[in-house]
């Protein structure tokens, strides 16, 4: 991997003249940039760009460290045979015609994949837009920019894609390091990239990452290095593309990519500490607030305007996503009264009018950084302009309040047109701005509820003993039987509430009466009890439970009556899947029939950490509900936690557990019940793939 970020030599092959395709492009950019050992191969001879140039790969007079490849696809293979007979051993193909466009362009790309692969070789491509690095610009499309090292990297499952963040960015005071754009993928994808960047990240430290993916080949490798550059100081940003049905489709016509579930790429990049958008503008505004301003220190801003309505707008937008905007001390609001024009409001928003001044704007957030009553976290300063007056003076001052304040200060600067000149001016003074209020605001919020990366911690203690046989005597079996779930729950320390099975009328009546009324009569077999009006709660008395049980028994499917201690509290759910590549979503949410009408559920990968439990509990929207709804018991979050902990070890010890739910779990305090579970298992010599379920 060397050889492409720090190559000592490139040789073009198919570089030329022309300006307008790519390999002109390149090697203009490769030459006006300052790389000096660059050669370039073209079959139809001459000179290109006044550059060393040959006509064919064994002319050139060594082998160049890198080799980019902007030529016809069905000659790309055998290009690269003769540079690797020659010893290169970086390879960035421009070329399109590979796997993103026919049987035949996969069939190529396999023999390009063997044949790097063989050599021991790193392939970035085929279809790439190219590669920059501090050492060299080796991209043909693309803004014009210069490399600026300790910014950010960009690794991209799209050239355009790129182009278009880093365009966006670069007009709003974003800097890159470097950009890898990895086309194709055939033997190097963003994973691979980011390994080798985690690697040798003490050697040129940069901010920020940020990735644009299409597929996620490798969960746990992009783990893995995700969390260990966040360790490291590092923020990493991820744009995934592909997360719907029609996404899906989208991104495999694109880069032949195979699309992961959503809720699996939002668990691992909550595990990671990855703060995930879901737009360009998203990524521009959470990249430039990370590296150009810095994260905010607490949830607590002050919003400095003059133009009322943008500061109640950005008021309104922190207030949706958890922040403060709280009332300034009595003290503080004289101070500013006695600073600013009268009418001036002091509160917070603080509006000093349309006739505020650069001075106005200085004494305001000289008496913030001083504020003598409750703490402030961040400052967002909203100025525009008419076109009436150089706004300069004022841009100066939120310069200098970035470079001298001890909490950051945001700058939303609307007016990118009427105030152009003096927008390119902050820019290239090293200020970088947002356009939007409300921009800023979600921006903020990506960045403060995405968690710090997972940490190790030991795992819950269950009965694997209990489990393992559990595990032997269903061999054969798809879905665990009511009394097998019941053992793996007590094996995970969860109660269900006192129950029997009954597969005969005449025994309902002296289960009921053993286990004592009310009780809940469920049918046994039918996976979707209440879809087929297979659960009667409340039931108390024989004569009402005898006649709900033969309806029961009457139901397609039915294998008996499940009759149950009934118990009450809140209903949640709580649960895994397994998701192909990933590995176990551990799930917890609002249970019983509201589970798929509400679908307020929080899902993470297994296995779990307390705290990463803890965020998760805390991502249910519904916390009124958890917190005691209408004088009921709050829920006990540390027990729960407990319960979604024992959960993800399960399935990460007996990763054969396929499929689990527990629906509802009723909560009351820190009394959990069971009341329903449903597992399916994969076990060996059951006939086929088994899912999971109960």
């Amino acid at each position: 991997m060397k050889s492409i970020f720090e190559p000592a030599s490139i040789a073009v092959l198919g570089g030329g003249n022309d300006l307008t395709k790519p390999g002109g492009r390149l090697v203009w950019c490769l030459r006006t940039k300052g790389f000096e050992r660059l050669w370039v191969v073209n079959a139809h001879g001459g000179q290109v760009q006044d550059l060393p140039t040959y006509e064919s790969v064994e002319a050139l007079p060594e082998a160049p460290d890198l080799a980019v490849l902007s030529i016809p696809a069905k000659h790309v293979v055998s290009s690269v045979r003769a540079l690797v007979e020659r010893g290169t051993r970086g390879f960035i193909v421009l070329s399109c015609g590979f796997s993103e466009l026919d049987e035949s362009g996969r069939a190529l790309e396999q023999e390009l994949a063997d044949t790097i692969r063989g050599a021991g070789a790193t392939l970035i491509g085929p279809n790439s837009l190219g590669v920059f690095t501090p050492r060299y610009v080796g991209t043909f499309g693309g803004p014009d920019l210069d490399p600026v090292p300790g910014t950010i990297d960009f690794i991209s499952a799209s050239g355009s894609t790129a182009a278009f963040i880093m365009e966006a960015g670069l007009d709003r005071g974003v800097y890159f390091a470097s950009l890898v754009s990895v086309g194709n993928s055939a033997t190097t994808g963003v994973e691979d990239v980011l390994a080798y960047q985690d690697a040798t990240f003490e050697d040129s430290p940069v901010k920020a990452k940020l990735l644009y993916l299409e597929s996620i080949a490798d969960p746990a490798r992009l783990l893995h290095h995700a969390r260990s550059l966040r360790r490291k100081g590092c923020h990493v940003v991820a744009l995934k593309a592909g997360t719907s049905d029609v996404g899906a489709r989208a991104a495999s016509s694109h880069t032949g990519a195979m699309a992961s579930k959503d809720a699996a790429v939002s668990a691992l990049f909550d595990k990671a500490g990855v703060i995930r958008v879901s737009s360009k503008t998203e990524m521009v505004d959470v990249a430039g607030l990370l590296t150009r301003v810095g994260a905010p220190r607490g949830k607590r801003v002050a919003i400095v305007t003059h133009a009322g309505g943008p500061g109640i707008l950005l008021a309104d937008e922190l207030s949706r996503h958890g922040f403060e905007v709280p009332v300034l001390s009595p003290s503080t609001r004289a101070r500013l009264a006695q600073a600013l024009a009268p009418g001036s409001a002091t509160g917070n928003p603080i509006d000093f009018l349309a006739s505020g001044t650069a001075e106005h704007l200085r004494s305001i957030l000289a008496i913030l950084q001083e504020h003598e009553g409750e703490r402030i976290d961040a400052v967002c300063v909203i100025f525009g302009s008419p076109g009436l007056f150089n706004i300069w003076p004022v841009m100066e001052v939120i310069l200098e309040a970035g470079r001298h304040m001890s909490i950051p200060v945001y700058p939303v600067l609307p007016s990118v047109r009427t105030a152009a000149d003096e927008a390119r001016k902050f820019r290239r003074a090293g200020g970088f701005f947002f356009t939007d209020e409300v921009e800023l605001a979600r921006a903020l919020a990506l960045v403060c509820r995405t968690p710090e990366p997972s940490q190790d911690e030991p795992e819950v203690e269950i009965d694997d003993a209990a489990l393992r046989d559990l595990f032997k005597e269903a061999v054969g079996q798809r879905m665990l039987k009511p009394g097998q779930v019941e053992r793996l729950l007590r094996a995970i320390g969860m109660t269900p509430p006192p129950s029997r099975v009954v597969d005969r009328l005449d025994q309902v009546a002296d289960a009921a009466a053993e286990l004592g009324y009310p009780v809940v009569l469920k049918v046994v077999g039918p996976s979707h009890k209440t879809d087929v009006k297979g659960v009667v709660t409340d039931v108390r008395g024989q004569e009402e439970a005898l006649r709900a049980s033969a309806r029961l028994l009457d139901i397609e499917g039915a294998r008996g009556v499940l009759v149950q201690k009934q118990v009450s509290g809140v209903e949640l759910i709580v649960g895994a899947s397994r998701e192909d590549r990933f590995g176990h979503l551990v799930m917890v949410g609002l249970g019983g029939v509201m589970t798929e009408a509400l679908s307020d559920v929080k899902m993470a990968l297994a296995p779990l950490s307390e705290g990463e439990a803890e965020h998760m509990i805390r991502g249910i929207r519904t916390q009124a509900i958890l917190d005691g709804f209408r004088g009921a018991p709050a829920v006990d979050r540390k027990a729960l936690a407990r319960v979604l902990r024992a959960i993800a070890t399960l399935v990460t010890r007996f990763p054969e557990v396929q499929e689990m739910d527990v629906n509802p779990l009723m909560v009351n305090g820190s009394a959990m019940w069971a009341v329903d579970g449903r597992v399916e298992v994969a076990l060996q010599d059951t006939d086929g793939p088994a899912r999971m379920g109960s």
